[in-house]
């Protein structure tokens, strides 16, 4: 399961003279699929986060095995997301970006035009307004913090062993689907997001922070308005082109807004709704 991509959700503090640490940066970035410079960095700083998975998992064993002796504990910083427009995700900004960041500029432009964008997990205060500085000379990135709820998204065609256990699951814990946001369960703890990737670890599944989420919204018809009052009206949204409105339907729709928050999205929603127009919304890549 994808939580998000450079998701880091715990930590282990380690104290190693300098020769050690040479010794074990290669390791820990292999597992926790950062840079060497990144893995030595936080080495030097005797404080190393780990993604939440099987990889960062066997980290620890590795290094006891190694004769070192990490201490675990739980990160209870604060969830942040840095996040762009499709049209400011371009290559060169990826790499500005992985430079701050001190990651793969691949990785970045990967996790960049998913949904959530880069999302990092447990920073203190102090980090948060360190990027935010860093960052302000770098255009077209917004940052923001998480709330408390995440939803379950289906990013890719599940297996039908996958749907087999996902449901069942979802119905002994008491979620239900969101019909807004297409969530396949809606209103998740952090707990609860955890223990899903942990259960449903690469099985096309993403648990994303509400405060993260943006969505995309469609036309899928009309109820009640005119055709050509839906044209004049929407033509003031969206770029008609040669679409007839009067053709739009769920499974040929018109984009009419990009990019909303959630609240945003089930504001315009409800407004469109009441002037005779069917929207749906989809989680928005970017």
């Amino acid at each position: 399961m994808t939580a998000a991509n450079l998701t880091q959700t715990a930590a282990f503090a380690l104290d190693l003279p300098h020769d050690l640490i040479r010794l074990a940066a290669p390791i820990v970035a292999d597992h926790l699929a950062i840079s060497v410079a990144e893995a030595e960095q936080q080495l030097r700083q005797g404080r190393v986060r780990m993604a939440d998975g099987p990889a960062a998992a066997r980290l620890l064993p590795l290094l006891r095995a190694m004769g070192l002796h990490p201490e675990l504990h739980s990160d209870q910083g604060v969830m942040m997301a840095i996040q762009t427009s499709s049209a400011a995700c371009t290559p060169l900004l990826a790499a500005n970006l992985a430079r701050v960041l001190n990651r793969d500029a691949t990785a970045v432009l990967a996790a960049l035009q998913s949904p959530g964008g880069i999302i990092l997990d447990g920073i203190t205060q102090d980090q948060t307004d360190d990027l935010h500085l860093r960052l302000r000379a770098l255009r077209g990135l917004r940052l923001t913090l998480g709330s408390g709820a995440f939803d379950l998204f289906a990013i890719s065609p599940l297996q039908p062993e996958t749907r087999r256990k996902l449901g069942p699951h979802l119905a002994i814990l008491g979620l239900r689907p969101c019909r807004f946001s297409g969530a396949l369960a809606a209103n998740l703890t952090a707990l609860q997001a955890n223990q899903l990737r942990s259960r449903f670890d690469d099985a096309g599944l993403l648990t994303l922070n509400r405060a993260f989420q943006r969505f995309d919204l469609f036309l899928t018809g009309t109820d009640g308005l005119a055709a050509q009052d839906a044209a004049a009206f929407l033509s003031t949204r969206a770029d008609l082109g040669n679409v007839m409105v009067e053709c739009v339907t769920p499974l040929s729709p018109l984009q009419i807004e990009t990019g909303l928050t959630r609240t945003a999205a089930r504001q315009f929603h409800a407004d469109y709704a009441a002037i005779g127009l069917d929207t749906c919304a989809r989680l928005a890549r970017f």
